[in-house]
């Protein structure tokens, strides 16, 4: 097992040796670098937010804590793989240069805005494409400001289809509790 994770750690660090030495412009890393600041994110995930309070403003509140409940669950489990495995970032790994600190695999944006994506995808299949689009250029985005490698961003979106999905499976069983005890109380109420 570990000369396979060995020979996939080499394979996965050629890949990034060529991604940044022949696909890296200058105006590329630039895009990428404003994409992955945190709060460049955060007006994105109010636009969702706003648009789902539209549409249905009392069930916004509940999707408001779940949201939170589900990134939290998200970079929990992806800080819990980080430690585990203790892998360093290119721009350490490569002597790039050294930005940020912590271990990079599995990547946590990359977590986070899948599990966002497949969460909210549950909730508005008309906004699927853009949600899944979104976690996808904030992954590449990170590949290419040289915090990630490839390999860090598949990981971290596998991680984040799990967690979505097994948050659905929890919510729907959450939401039908709730609802049968709601009108369990109604009942007697009546």
């Amino acid at each position: 097992m570990t000369n396979l994770i060995a020979k996939l750690d080499r394979l996965d660090k050629t890949i990034y040796e060529n991604i940044f030495i022949y696909a890296d412009p200058e105006w590329l890393r630039s895009i990428c670098f404003f994409l992955v600041k945190s709060s460049h994110l955060a007006p994105v995930l109010i636009l969702f937010f706003l648009y789902y309070t539209y549409k249905k403003p009392k069930a916004s509140l509940f999707l408001l804590v779940s949201t939170l409940i589900l990134l939290g669950f998200s970079e929990a489990a992806a800080s819990f793989f980080k430690e585990l495995f203790e892998r360093h970032r290119p721009v350490y790994q490569l002597g790039i240069y050294i930005s940020e600190g912590g271990y990079s695999f599995p990547s946590a944006h990359a977590t986070n805005t899948m599990a966002f994506a497949v969460f909210w995808s549950s909730r508005f299949k008309s906004a699927s494409p853009y949600l899944y689009v979104f976690s996808l250029i904030i992954g590449l985005a990170r590949m290419f400001s040289n915090f990630h490698f490839p390999g860090d961003i598949l990981g971290g979106w596998i991680l984040g289809l799990i967690v979505g999905n097994l948050f659905i499976i929890l919510i729907d069983l959450a939401e039908k509790k709730f609802k049968s005890h709601m009108s369990g109380i109604s009942k007697k109420v009546e």
